[in-house]
Parts: structure tokens; sequence; C-alpha cells
């Protein structure tokens, strides 16, 4: 395995074998990736993925990448980086073999009736794409920008392999070129190659998952390993199909992937005492981590393997899932708190780049792998502390300028670990809002509501008089995005027949609010009292806020 430059890969002698399809990259496939070297300023390094290659003599056989490296070879032509004949060095291997000239000189030409539809019209979108006062900007970003190749052995027949992921629509995943990184390391030690492969083999599925997921419910493509691939049958064809209804199931909250991010960054500071960590979890970050931490001599893999081991024993454990199957949270300890702090935390961040919960969560178990109850009831302290000095302590100090009147600007996991408190101490809230009697919060669950309801509407019949409080944090609650866009603009009183209907299924502060605008009606009044009681809540309980 190799790490190109993109600035270099156009002196590197690449040649497309006769059984590639044609170029079929279409307009949003090259907006994307010319968008994502355009918002890659601030980095140093942006990895654009794999390629893979076989070698052939002086010959590079490109076996997968091909619409990228093409792509790349359009935008060389559009910065002025390949300008004539000499520079081209990507070749088809059918043009050879009948002595045509290369595709591209007509391109540096713009000669477009020469060149296939396909291909004529992805440079007109480069050209669009990047602008004329754009390109010597670009030029410099494209120095930070790199590939790797991986190179296929000699004896692996290439027709299949290619046959078998075009059919398949499969690529090779950053997490193949994690274990090529690593298994470099194990140099000729074939046990511990093969142990590893295993152990690949089976955490790639995660949860019984093998699909890795781009930030969606569906992925676009089905990632899979070499092995894998190679080794394709209608058995594999059936497990994929399992393992797509178990993900969507189960809602692991990390892929594989994720997961690798995650620990190289725990193994890295496994022995520091401290668990902050700032910044995102990229995962175009992942395959460069490994490569810079593993580029040298001294690196233990065998160590980081069995840190690895302990890591997903941890996750397996003490991280919470979701079972869409009898929609309830399960953890592999037997701690209600948990359960609920975690939830909590899990709907409040949905993007894995941003869930340090999961980070600090699996730090602490790793130093501490037992579920004692002090144990435990330390772990659900420390988490509370988090949340209460990272969030809820800010949101007060920041909103109380505004008077609490923060609208969609108030963050999810304030309204979140409001409903934890209020679970907490619903005693005490009924005597001083006795309206609420007849709740039952000891059958509240966390679930994913990411959309901020206005319970008096901002658009609806009396909005413009009561504009003034409606951004009020008394008139705010969480609710399912599909729920909120069916009843966003209806006025209050038809809201409360609609949450009567299932209560229990809402926020508790949802349900607070529809107990007191059944009762009293809903205003500027009410709403100021219910404001007033819950910060008193939040507030009182960042009073217990200690040293982690």
């Amino acid at each position: 395995m190799e790490k190109i430059k993109v600035i270099d890969c156009y002196k590197r002698n690449y040649v497309i074998p006769c059984f590639q399809r044609e170029y079929s990259w279409e307009e949003e496939e090259i907006k994307e990736l010319i968008n994502n070297i355009k918002n890659n300023n601030k980095k140093l390094n942006y990895c654009i993925g794999v390629i893979t290659v076989q070698d052939n003599a002086n010959e590079l056989l490109l076996i997968d990448g091909q619409q990228r490296l093409i792509t790349l070879y359009l935008i060389a032509i559009r910065c002025g980086l390949i300008t004539k004949k000499e520079d081209i060095m990507l070749n088809l291997e059918y043009e050879k073999m009948i002595g045509k000239d290369n595709i591209f000189i007509n391109l540096i030409k713009k000669e477009f009736d020469n060149v296939p539809k396909k291909l004529s019209n992805g440079y007109k979108v480069v050209e669009k794409s990047i602008l004329e006062e754009e390109i010597a900007d670009f030029k410099e970003l494209l120095k930070k920008v790199y590939y790797y190749e991986i190179h296929l052995d000699k004896n692996i027949d290439i027709n299949h392999y290619f046959e078998v992921m075009n059919s398949r629509g499969v690529q090779l995943s950053k997490s193949d070129i994690v274990k090529s990184i690593l298994m470099k390391h194990l140099k000729d030690n074939e046990k511990e190659k093969t142990e590893l492969n295993n152990l690949w083999y089976k955490y790639e599925k995660m949860d019984d998952s093998q699909n890795s997921y781009r930030d969606s419910k569906i992925p676009k493509t089905a990632y899979k390993s070499i092995n894998q691939i190679l080794n394709n049958n209608k058995e594999d064809d059936e497990d994929i199909s399992l393992s797509l209804k178990n993900e969507m199931d189960d809602n692991s909250i990390l892929n594989f992937e994720y997961f690798l991010l995650y620990v190289i960054r725990l193994y890295k500071n496994r022995n520091e005492e401290e668990d902050n960590i700032s910044g995102e979890f990229n995962l175009d970050d992942l395959i460069e981590e490994y490569n810079d931490y593993f580029n040298n001599e001294d690196a233990n893999v065998l160590d980081f393997i069995n840190c690895m081991k302990k890591m997903k024993e941890v996750y397996n454990k003490y991280i919470v899932k979701y079972d869409d199957s009898n929609e309830n949270w399960k953890l592999g300890i037997n701690n209600d708190d948990t359960i609920l702090i975690q939830s909590c935390l899990r709907v409040s961040f949905t993007n894995r780049k941003t869930m340090h919960w999961i980070y600090k969560t699996m730090k602490y178990f790793y130093k501490n792998n037992n579920c004692d109850g002090t144990n435990i009831k330390r772990y659900n302290e420390k988490m509370k502390n988090y949340i209460r000095s990272e969030y809820i302590k800010k949101y007060i100090d920041d909103a109380k300028d505004k008077a609490y009147k923060t609208g969609f600007d108030t963050p999810n996991i304030v309204l979140n670990y409001l409903d934890y408190i209020i679970k907490k101490n619903y005693k005490k809230i009924i005597s001083d809002i006795p309206e609420v009697e007849g709740l039952e919060p000891q059958n509240f669950k966390f679930k994913f509501r990411n959309s901020i309801e206005h319970f008096e509407p901002r658009h609806g019949d009396n909005a413009e008089k009561n504009r003034e409080w409606l951004d009020d944090f008394g008139n705010l609650a969480l609710l399912a995005y599909r729920t909120n866009t069916r009843i966003q603009n209806s006025e209050v009183i038809d809201k409360v027949k609609f949450f009567e209907k299932n209560l229990s299924e809402y926020s508790l502060k949802l349900q607070i609010m529809v107990k007191v605008a059944a009762s009293k009606g809903w205003n500027k009044e009410e709403c100021e009292k219910i404001k007033n009681k819950m910060i008193e809540l939040l507030e009182n309980d960042c009073n217990n806020i200690k040293a982690n």
C-alpha cells in the first residue's frame, strides 16, 4: 500500500483495462469531490479514498478507482496541470491496442465532439465548478489531497475480482486499509496475521452488521473487505440482507469504521488520566491516524489488538443500544439510571462525529471494567457532571441575558436532560404544579425527538399578539420531526386534544405543558411559570457539579 499525493498521481503510469466500464460520474459526484477539496482548506491533509491496482510490467492496471482518477485528470486539465500529450500518463488499454490517440488530448484541445458524452459533460461540470479566478487557490489545495493505492497480488484473477465488485456494487472500505497497515507490522508471522484477519471479520459486523452507513439509514454502497468480495457466494447475499435488517432493528451507534477511529484515539491516550478530547471524530482522518501512529518499527500492533479487543467488550457491555423490535433501550449491565443517562445522550447527539460521551464512557470502563454498584454509580455521576458543565450551565449562563427566549437555538441536550431531571424529581414537581398529577413518569423513555415545538405556534392566529414570548423556554418542547410537521401551526387547544390521546409518548416537559393548558389554558403567565420552574430545576441540578 502506498500513500499518493494527488499532485503526483499524474506522473504515474496507470492503464484502464478493457473490462472496465466507461466513465459514468454525473454532476452530483463530480461536484461532491470538488467541494470536499474546497472545504478542506483548513486542514493539512485530505484523503479521497482508495484505488486498487495490479502491477503489470511498467504499468499499473487500474482495478478500482477509475471514476475518481479520471475526474482528477479532468481537474488537472482545467487547472493547467496537464497541457500537452506528453503530460498524460493515464491510458485506456483498448486505445493502446488499436493505436488510437488518448481521449484526454481532445479535452485539452476542447474538441468535445471526439470525446464520449459522459466525459465531455464531466469536464464541463468541472469548468463550472472551478471558476477561472479559483484555479490558483485550487491548485494549492490539491497539494494537501492524497489517496491510498492498494496493490493486488499478481496471483489474483483481476477479471474475477472486477466482475464481483461490479456486479455487487461494492468497494473497499477504510477498515480494509487500516487492516493492511496493521498487517504490515506483523511481517511474516502467518499465525498472527490469520488471527487478525479472523478478528477483523468478526468485528466488521459490530452488532451483527456489515454495512457502513454514510450518516443515513440507507447506504448508497455496501462496503466489504477484499476476502468477502473474492469469496462471493449465495450465503454471503443472505448475510448482507440479514445484517442490514439487524442494523435497522438494533441501531448500533458506531459502525466498524467509527469504532476504529474511537479505538485509535483511546489507545493513544490510554495511559492518561484525563478523558477530555476536542474536535470531531471525522472518518476522513481514519487512515491518516493509523498510518501516522503505526508508521514506525516500534509500533506494537499486538498490544493495540489486545486493546481493541477490550474496547469491543466495553462497547458491547457498557454502551446503550436501541432495539426497534421492542422499542426499548438495552445495555449489558442492569442499571436503569445508566440506561436513562446514556439514552438521553444518544438521542441528543445523533452525529457520530460529535459523540464525545462514547469516548468518555469507553475510556472510563477501559480503566474500570467491573459492574459493582459503586463503580457504576461513580460513572453515572461522571456523565451527569459532563452534561451539566459542558451544556446545561453554559446554556443557563448564555440564555440568562436573553431572558431565556432561545427558540430554535435551544440545544436538544438541554431539553432532554430536563426530562431526566423531571423524571427524577416528579414528586417535588407535583407539589409545585398540582395540575400535573396523574402523569406516569416511571414509564417515560427517551426517543429520537429532534424538532423544537413552539406550543403556542409561531404562525397561528395569535402569533403576532404573542410574539414577545413565543421563543420563551416555557413555550418549547421536543417532538419527533414527523409529529411536529403535522401539528406545528395548530392552535394550543387543538394540540392539547391531539397530545392527550397518547400523552405518555411525549417529552415530560410537553406532558406538563399539556396538563397545565388543559386545566388553565395557555398564555404568557402560564408559560412564564413553567419557564421559571424548569430553569429552577436545571439550576438546582447544576449546583451538584463536582470535579470528575
